[in-house]
């Protein structure tokens, strides 16, 4: 976010409408960035660490095809929704998926013995 002015210069010929829009979308990105880092951190740095490969394979692919990508289409599509809110619905992936990490993690299931 501290940044976004200086990023967002070599554009300042568009117009006043998209500028704003793009100020927008930054702090949704901005907004939802932790959300992010989280999913991934446990992800990749302690389910699959641990052995629970499949249920990330499956939770990521679930998210986004059955969850994110329909919910966007509607928003975008069928609702006819502002940009900033399809891009908003478009996280819902990455909400779905920490409830499902969080819920893996704190079940334990997730730990297998990989030395064998």
């Amino acid at each position: 976010m501290a940044f976004r002015d200086l990023i967002l210069s070599p554009y300042e010929g568009v117009s006043p409408v998209t500028l704003a829009m793009s100020h927008q979308i930054f702090f949704i990105i901005a907004g939802f960035a932790w959300l992010k880092v989280i999913n991934l951190t446990l992800a990749m740095g302690v389910l699959r660490a641990g052995g629970d490969n499949r249920y990330c394979l499956i939770t990521d692919t679930t998210c986004m095809w059955l969850i994110s990508l329909p919910l966007t289409w509607l928003a975008a599509f069928y609702w006819h929704l502002d940009f900033k809110w399809v891009v908003l619905i478009s996280y819902s992936e990455e909400l779905a998926k920490g409830v499902m990490f969080g819920w893996r993690m704190r079940s334990k299931r997730w730990i297998r013995n990989l030395t064998h």
